[in-house]
């Protein structure tokens, strides 16, 4: 376990040194296979092909893919906090892992405005948009589970069973969120905290 730590301290601190942030970032989760039973930060995923794994954290310049930050994913209480800011400790989970991303890459000093984050719908969540806009510069794109705090299912709510490529969406003006819904195959859903006019935000 120290030396997945010290590899993962090591990337951090040699990409915080070497990259120049971009305009346009995706957070993310991703994992590799582990059929090792000694590591402990290994967890069962029984929706993928490979059900025990080592699940990872990352943040992601584009376009070319480069990893300004990554972290380990872990339900135990003793490796939760690895590598989080101890002034995050008490944020709810899925706003923890996002923030502390951005505050140990300082994504959220660019001095020409606001970057464009794009974020696992595992972690979008309608008050972590606000949060990311209003305290730390930071615009805000992607789907999201209807099931979250802060979506509003009597407004926002395309039937399963509409057109294909029907459209729904709403702007709360207060907030200025976007939420929106199309159909493909299925329901997908959005969130976001983009311009409506497509314009770059400065401050």
């Amino acid at each position: 376990m120290s030396s997945i730590k010290n590899a993962i301290n090591g990337l951090n601190k040699e990409a915080k040194l070497t990259f120049v942030l971009g305009k346009i970032i995706s957070f993310d989760k991703g994992g590799i296979q582990s059929k090792s039973n000694y590591i402990h930060v290994r967890q069962h995923n029984n929706s993928k092909l490979d059900k025990y794994r080592i699940d990872f954290l990352s943040l992601l310049m584009h376009p070319v893919g480069v990893i300004l930050y990554i972290t380990l994913l872990s339900v135990r209480k003793n490796e939760q906090n690895f590598g989080i800011a101890e002034d995050l400790w008490n944020l709810p989970t899925t706003q923890t892992a996002v923030v502390n991303a951005i505050v140990l890459t300082r994504l959220n000093t660019d001095p020409n405005g606001f970057c464009i984050l794009y974020v696992d719908n595992c972690y979008s969540v309608p008050e972590l948009f606000v949060m990311l806009k209003t305290k730390y510069k930071i615009l805000a794109f992607g789907t999201v589970w209807t099931n979250r705090k802060g979506w509003d299912q009597m407004v926002i709510n395309l039937s399963k069973l509409a057109t294909k490529v029907n459209l729904k969406a709403f702007y709360n003006p207060i907030n200025g969120l976007i939420f929106g819904q199309w159909k493909d195959n299925n329901v997908v859903s959005s969130l976001s905290t983009l311009p409506l006019d497509g314009s770059n935000i400065t401050m």
